[in-house]
């Protein structure tokens, strides 16, 4: 009992370094790619050396915190509730975290609308819910697939960690995409030709925008 403690702990706080990991690389991909955006919309200004936002990093990690001893439960459960490694109860496992993936994933990205300011649980999940749940019908079958029949049962929460690093990096691209859009869009209503400011004019400033903060479970 003891080692099973020390193992589901232990999996927990390693699998938390990789989604520490996991938002700060995000980040990161989002500023390069605001800063590519800047340069060739001309949209403003911005600090030249990135710098977290620890605001958004510190909701992430207690949010994903709280999913992975929610999925190491469901884990230990599902192995004891379908055991084998067969087709028969692996196909069973993936069908039931399927399901329970759907219900987890707006729980949590509500989770974070709600401990982020300016940020409401509406804007949130239409943002973000489609492309995620269609990720999780699209590709999670066949990572839990792999995950129950070839992954030790105290290395599946990494391996489910190591798939959300990805997952996040894909999802912040094309969130960011999306955002661009609209960002594009409103400089585009309030400005006029950048040759018409005269020395005392100040060029239209670039919208305001929060960082989307992608959360990833599997």
């Amino acid at each position: 009992m003891e080692q099973t403690v020390f193992v589901f702990v232990g999996g927990t706080l390693t699998s938390q370094l990789l989604m520490v990991a996991s938002d700060i690389s995000c980040q990161g991909l989002e500023y390069k790619l605001e800063l590519e955006t800047i340069k060739e919309q001309r949209l403003g200004t911005r600090p030249t050396e990135f710098a977290v936002d620890w605001e958004r990093h510190l909701i992430f990690n207690c949010v994903t915190m709280g999913s992975g001893f929610m999925f190491q439960f469901w884990w230990y459960f599902m192995d004891s509730a379908v055991p084998g490694t067969s087709w028969t109860p692996v196909l069973l496992k993936t069908l039931y975290t399927q399901a329970f993936d759907t219900v987890v994933i707006p729980i949590e990205q509500s989770a974070i609308a709600y401990l982020t300011p300016g940020v409401t649980i509406y804007e949130k999940l239409s943002q973000e819910l489609v492309p995620m749940q269609l990720f999780a019908i699209a590709l999670l079958p066949a990572m839990h697939i792999i995950q129950f029949m070839y992954i030790p049962l105290r290395y599946q929460i990494i391996f489910s960690r190591i798939n959300g690093f990805v997952m996040g990096l894909a999802l912040s691209y094309l969130s960011f995409r999306r955002l661009h859009g609209k960002l594009e869009s409103d400089y585009d209503d309030e400005s006029e030709d950048d040759c018409d400011y005269t020395s005392s004019q100040k060029p239209p400033s670039k919208p305001k925008h929060h960082r989307n903060c992608t959360c990833v479970v599997m």
